[in-house]
Parts: C-alpha cells; structure tokens; sequence
C-alpha cells in the first residue's frame, strides 16, 4: 500500500496536471521512518520530473524542499544533479555535486549534462578529475567520454586501454562507441582492428564500420563489409545509400535504394535515405531518376518534412529543370532561408543572375534574413555573370545590413567575380585585404583569372601559393601550364609536365556523359568505344562541314600543344562534350532538348561550336560543366559568353 506521507500534500497539489509522474510515486512503498520517507518521496518526484520531462515542476518541487528545510541525502542530491544537468543548469549542478559525497551516478549525470550541451572540453575534463580521485567509472560513464573523443584520438586510445583493462572486453556499447570513435578521427585501420576482433558485433556496430568507410572515401571496403553483413536494417542501408551519393557514386546509390525496395526493408526508407538519393540524382543531373524520388517521397509519410523539399528544389536546379525548382518553390508556403539560398544558387548556376537578384530582394521584403550562404550564393550569381557592381553591393551589405562578417568563401567569389571581369591587379590587392591567411580557394580563383586574361606574373605568384598549400594538386599545375602555353612558352610547359611525372601527379581526364533512355553513355576526347562510333564521328563530320558553312572558326590557340594546324583541329573537334551532342542528335526524336554533362570546365572552342551546333541542327542544347548550365538555342548561349 501507499503510505501517504502529510507532507507530500504540498508537493503534489499539482498532481491533476501532471497524471504520469503521480500515478509513479503512487506506486511507491516505504516502511522506514518519517524523514526517510519524505526523503524518497522527493526523490521519485524528482525522477518523475525528469522522466516526463517536466522541469518547471521539478524546480517547483527543489524550492519547496528548500522552504521545508529538507535534509537531503546522497540519493536526494544526486537526482536534483541528473535533473539540472539534463535540462542544462550546468553550473547549478555542478554546484550541487561538488558539495555533496560523489558516487558513480553523478559523476555520469554531469559527464552527460556537459556532453549533450556541447560542453565536451568541460566534460572530458570532469572525467580527468574522476579519474583522479580514483572513482571508478561504470560504462555507461566511460560509453559517454568515448563518444566525445572524435577529435582527441590519443584520449580515445587511452579510453580503450582503459575499457580493456577494467574488464569490458565484451561490452558490445562500448566497443562500438570505440569503433565510432576511431572512424570520426580518420583511424579507420584502428577501427577495423577493433572491429574484427569484437566476439560479437550488432546491426549497430557494423553499420558504425561501414558508415566510416564511407566517410573516408573507402567505398570499396565499406562495400565488401555492406556484402559480408548478415543482417541490414534502414540505418545500414541508409548509411551505404548515402555514402554513395556523398562520393560520387549517384547510380551506385539509386540501385541500392531500388535494391532496398525489393528486400525486407521495402518499409524505415527514411528521410536520410531520400535526402541522399536526391543529391545523388542532383549530382548526375539524373532528371528521371530524380522524378521517380520525388514520386516515393510523394507517396510517403514524409511530403512534408522541410529538408526533402529543400532537396528537390536543390534536385531540380541541378538536374538542369530550374522551371520545375521554380514550381515546387512557388508551391511551398514555409519557406525557410534554406529554401530561398537553394533557388537562388540554382538561378545562379544556371547564368540567370537577374532572377538571382531579383528573389534575393523577394527574400528580405517577405522578412527572411539571409544567412551566410546565402551571401555565397549570390555573390556567386553576379560572378558567373559580371555584375562587379552589385557584387560589390552585396559584399558591403554583409556587414552594414546583417552585421555577418565576410569569410574566406566571400572574399573568394569577389576575387572570382573581379578575376572573371579582368580585373585581376584589383582582385590580387583584395586577397592582400584578407584578415585571415587566405586559403587554397582563394588563389586559385585567381590563378584562373590569370589563365583566363593572360596575367603571367600574378599567375606564377598565386600558383606557388597553391604548390605551398597543397603541392600534389594537378589542377595547379594545369592552369600554370595553360598559362605559360599560350605564351608559347613551351620549355616550361615541358618541365612543369615533367615536375608532374616525378611527383606521380596526374591530370584529371575530361569526360562527358548523356543519359538516353534510362542509360548513362560516357565519352572521352577522341573517344572510339562505344557501339555507334562510326553513326557518331559521321555526324560529327557532317555538323562540322554545317557549322563551318555558318561561320565557324575553330580556336586552335587553346590546344595547348605544339602541334600542326590541321592536328590541332583534329584534336578540338573530337572533345568529349562533342561526342556526346552528336550522339544525342542520333539517339533522340528531333524535337526533344538535349542535354551533357561535363566534369571540367567547357572550353572555349566546345561553347562557340556548340552555339553553332544549336543553330543549324534547330535543337535546344543544354550543358552543365563544373561552373554552371549553358542553355543554347538557335546560336546563342544563357551565360551570354561570360562563364
């Protein structure tokens, strides 16, 4: 029986609002004096509180236990610790347990409190202390500093001597708070380590190995682990999908995702899981895949959910449909500053900056701070279209207007945005204004400006920036060669290629791929693979000889090679991007737009023929290189020849 204590009246006069936590102490029982039952009566009240997640009660109940002079036990303290430290009074807490006897349960309450509120110095720090006064900690104390250890692995590894040392070589918690830690910090041959020799591992503790893998780039190992695993559940398969789509593997992560549509998970498919078949789909510019998404998302309980519809508006901008981004933005009613930045930055990519600009000022009237993204996102608009003005409008109104102080991202769209307009001493002094050291971004939007206007002397200078910051980088020594190359510059062309070779540097190859009927055909420059080589070069003659006869001139002056003429025509007609439109012009009806993808940058030579291309095949041709879209139709380009 409940044995009602008088003084419990008080405390619990606000049982009617709080049904759960009376129905909890009701089922309490004492048989020992006054004081101790009033003491426990405080305390389950306390842990009520702190279950149903009822602080302003729990603070109600501390005052009155004050006012009533309570005296409080070990037991009674330490559960007004783990309720101040849940709810975040820190310093309360802490204040409490300093001065009451310590005990394992509320070494962990504070060890926790700190951890959940971010306080992972303060609470790895505490720990220390703990260690100190020879208090031995229970797993769930040590599962906890475990888990704060992603960035201190030489605490983490003192962490694990010191699990296998006290006795929990199979505690599977811990030893998977290990593995999770050793992957946050890049360790992943330590984790594999651990992770083979655990005597028994979960779905959990497999999916903690894989999702590591993935986020170091290991797609190999976390496939062969992903094969080897003998059960998957909805965070596995999430956990493979998207780290897929985050390394570049988009078709890789549709297939596992129809993959786990037939299998028992055919249900958890979460919002993780959509959110990364969308970028997949954003990545490869797959529109029809990306559709068929949208279709299940649709279909599922999560239409609503904030981050899927930032995700396809991002999809559709990428995927080269911006009027259907446009659509499912206007459609929305909770437009949040994630939203506004994602159309905007699809306006920019696709060389519509007016439209960028014009939304950016529809964001401020409707109320919406932009943040610092989105600053980024329409600097980056008026670089790709040389708006220096207003580029420099929207950089001076960070500060004034938002009081958001420009970082080195900003600094490096103006240094673009001024590169890109020719003014490459006036960007050159800008980074010299930089208050912090100016990363790698920086130069080397100035080191294609130079490329770009033929500026030999800022380009060395921004290129032995480069080689100081991150020396194995190719696209630097491309750009530099590029440089010297058109200044015929050929001895020093040859060494810098020579410098490559020694150092097992190697130059990204320039591909472009197009998707017709639901198959991806890939293509390099002077490509001769594929099935319809012969139907493919036999266009491509037939729309040289068209294109010529409307005025064309190839620009031999960008094959960077000391070749004949006529050689240096040859290579410029049979790049990739090439290759791709004239297959598409075989494969598709004559009526239907066609759209690349490139995954360098568009020469100058493929934009103007392209433009040409356009006009004598009477076909609307879309390309999306590493920059941007260029939507040509009938001999003209959107980026209005400035990308």
């Amino acid at each position: 029986m409940w044995i009602h204590h008088p003084r419990a009246t008080h405390i619990l006069s606000w049982k009617s609002h709080q049904p759960h936590v009376w129905n909890l102490v009701k089922k309490r029982t004492y048989h020992s004096s006054s004081s101790t039952r009033e003491c426990f009566t405080y305390a389950y009240l306390l842990q009520a509180c702190v279950k149903e997640e009822a602080w302003s009660e729990g603070q109600r109940i501390h005052v009155r236990m004050i006012k009533r002079g309570v005296e409080m036990d070990t037991f009674l303290e330490t559960k007004l610790v783990i309720m101040y430290a849940k709810y975040g009074k820190l310093d309360f807490a802490r204040r409490l347990f300093e001065r009451g006897e310590k005990n394992v349960v509320g070494w962990n309450a504070m060890i926790s409190g700190y951890a959940q509120h971010g306080q992972s110095h303060a609470a790895l720090a505490l720990f220390k202390q703990m260690r100190m006064q020879k208090a031995v900690p229970d797993h769930f104390v040590l599962a906890t500093v475990v888990s704060l250890c992603e960035t201190e692995m030489q605490v983490g590894k003192q962490l694990h001597a010191h699990v296998m040392a006290a006795g929990f070589q199979s505690d599977l918690v811990l030893l998977t708070a290990l593995v999770r830690m050793y992957s946050a910090c890049g360790a992943m041959d330590d984790a594999r380590q651990l992770f083979d020799k655990m005597s028994r591992r979960d779905v959990i503790s497999w999916t903690v190995m894989i999702a590591g893998y993935t986020k170091c780039g290991r797609m190999e190992d976390a496939f062969s682990l992903f094969g080897r695993m003998p059960r998957r559940d909805a965070a596995s398969w999430n956990a493979m999908i998207a780290g897929c789509a985050q390394n570049g593997y988009g078709a890789a992560s549709f297939t596992l995702f129809c993959t786990m549509q037939r299998s028992g998970c055919a249900a958890r498919p979460n919002q993780g899981t959509y959110a990364a078949l969308l970028i997949a789909c954003a990545g490869l510019s797959a529109l029809d895949q990306g559709k068929q998404v949208h279709a299940h998302i649709i279909k599922s309980q999560f239409w609503s959910d904030a981050l899927l519809r930032n995700a396809l508006v991002d999809m559709y901008a990428k995927s080269g449909s911006i009027q259907d981004s446009r659509l499912l933005f206007d459609g929305s009613f909770d437009r949040d500053v994630i939203r506004w930045t994602t159309m905007i930055a699809g306006y920019g990519k696709h060389g519509f900056a007016a439209e960028a600009i014009h939304l950016f000022d529809q964001m401020q009237k409707a109320g919406v701070k932009p943040n610092h993204i989105t600053f980024i996102s329409i600097l980056s608009a008026c670089s790709h279209a040389g708006l220096v003005e207003q580029g420099w409008r929207f950089f001076h109104s960070m500060t004034k207007d938002y009081n958001i102080v420009p970082r080195a991202e900003d600094y490096a769209c103006m240094v673009d945005l001024l590169g890109r307009a020719g003014k490459v001493e006036e960007a050159h002094n800008l980074i010299n204004k930089i208050p912090t050291e100016p990363g790698a971004h920086v130069w080397a939007a100035l080191l294609g400006a130079c490329r770009a206007h033929g500026n030999m002397e800022v380009g060395k200078v921004a290129a032995q920036r480069l080689f100081e910051l991150n020396p194995q980088q190719a696209g630097t020594y491309v750009e530099l060669s590029n440089i010297y190359a058109a200044s015929g510059m050929w001895d020093h062309v040859a060494q810098l290629r020579k410098t490559m070779e020694d150092r097992g540097i190697r130059k990204q190859p320039g591909y472009s791929w197009i998707v017709v009927e639901k198959c991806t055909h890939v293509f390099v420059v002077g490509d001769r693979s594929h099935p319809q080589t012969e139907a493919i070069y036999t266009m491509l003659e037939n729309l040289t000889r068209r294109m010529k006869e409307a005025g064309y001139i190839p620009d031999t002056d960008l094959v960077l090679h000391d070749l004949e003429e006529e050689e240096k025509e040859g290579i410029l007609s049979h790049h990739s991007e090439k290759l791709a439109i004239a297959f598409g012009l075989i494969s598709t009806h004559p009526r239907e737009p066609i759209q690349i993808v490139k995954n360098l940058r568009m020469c100058i030579d493929c934009h103007t023929a392209t433009k040409f291309i356009s006009k004598v095949s009477e076909r609307k041709l879309v390309v999306r290189d590493v920059n941007r879209f260029h939507h040509f139709r009938e001999g003209l380009c959107s980026c209005g020849d400035y990308w």
